[in-house]
């Protein structure tokens, strides 16, 4: 069984949530500080679900061609200057790391889109895994479920132009099937240190926490999500930093 967390770090299969209600433009009566504008996560958001919207995400990440030959890879590129790549239709992808902290300054996004993102996310599946070592599908849920339960939500975070995304518990999504199709290589399991899978991989299985943002206005703006999950072996802890144009 291949299990791995995509925003922090990669092992055999990752994923986590999506967004709060729509937020407030001022601070509070109260003099709470004022809160981002997300999607509900609640409500389906350009066709799809966050839940569906999150097994999109993995496809996309599996799916991509290695583009350069230095393979540099969503959770790898440590400047964003590839963010736009393998990208289509209304929805923006970001992404985490393979852990630590990092601030990506490069990154463009075209106008219109919305940006969908996960604090900490992930999947398993049998790709790569020997006859014999398989898992079952009950198995592979099983273990999402796990690295799910084990992920402590008040240690996650995430602010956009310096206003906080709260209540980020809410935004978990489900335990979700997908499948994918690996490229020929060199693909993504190619550089991250796994060759010889290539093809369909089905089933699938993942989650997390994600988050929708609306499309934000043309300009710079500033993503900051982190998150941990300290019984995952190494333990786990991402620090991201976007730092993205809008044009």
């Amino acid at each position: 069984m291949r299990f791995n967390a995509f925003t922090s770090r990669f092992l055999p299969v990752p994923a986590i949530a999506a967004l709060l209600a729509a937020a407030c433009s001022s601070s509070s009566s109260g003099g709470q500080p004022a809160t981002a504008e997300v999607l509900d996560p609640t409500q389906p958001h350009y066709g799809n679900s966050d839940d569906v919207w999150g097994t999109a995400w993995f496809q996309w990440f599996y799916q991509l061609k290695e583009m350069t030959g230095n393979c540099i890879i969503p959770i790898t590129d440590m400047t964003g200057a590839n963010c736009g790549y393998g990208q289509s239709g209304p929805v923006f992808f970001l992404a985490g790391t393979t852990g630590g902290t990092v601030e990506r300054d490069k990154c463009v996004v075209p106008v219109g889109k919305a940006i969908f993102f996960p604090i900490l996310n992930f999947t398993a599946d049998n790709a790569g895994v020997p006859a014999g070592m398989t898992s079952t599908d009950s198995q592979l849920m099983a273990d999402i479920q796990t690295q799910m339960d084990e992920v402590p939500v008040d240690g996650l975070s995430a602010e956009f132009d310096g206003a906080p995304i709260a209540n980020l518990g809410q935004f978990r999504t489900a335990v979700k099937q997908y499948s994918y199709t690996l490229p020929p290589e060199p693909n993504v399991y190619t550089c991250l240190g796994e060759s010889g899978v290539t093809g369909l991989v089905d089933p699938s299985y993942g989650a997390g926490f994600y988050v929708m943002l609306p499309p934000p206005a043309a300009g710079a703006h500033v993503l900051h999500f982190a998150g941990s999950s300290p019984k995952s072996s190494p333990p786990l802890n991402v620090d991201v930093t976007y730092k993205f144009t809008v044009m």
